[in-house]
Formats: structure tokens, C-alpha cells, sequence
């Protein structure tokens, strides 16, 4: 998964994961897919997650 999330860093021009994840929760990228996208999969893992315990 590094690898996939290295290849969007080098997409979105970010440099670090503190960039990434300030892209992810910034309010004005709430509407760019690979933002919804992101939010689906947090979404799903923390009902995976709450399953697993």
C-alpha cells in the first residue's frame, strides 16, 4: 500500500503523509473524488474495524 500511496503523493505534487493527510481534511477538497474515495475507505475500515473487536 506504500507503494499505491507514494504514486499519489507524486500525483498530487505532496512531499510528506503530513501533506497527504492535509489534503484529505482540508474543507476545500471535499468534493474531489480521490477525497470522497478516501472518506468511503475510512468509513468502511472503521465499520471493519468495530466488527473485529
Amino acid at each position: 500500500m506504500n507503494t499505491g500511496l507514494r504514486k499519489l503523493m507524486e500525483d498530487l505534487n505532496l512531499k510528506t503523509f503530513d501533506e497527504l493527510y492535509d489534503f484529505f481534511t482540508n474543507p476545500e477538497n471535499k468534493n474531489n473524488p480521490i477525497v470522497q474515495e478516501y472518506q468511503e475507505f475510512i468509513t468502511y475500515a472503521s465499520e471493519v474495524m468495530k466488527d473485529e473487536e
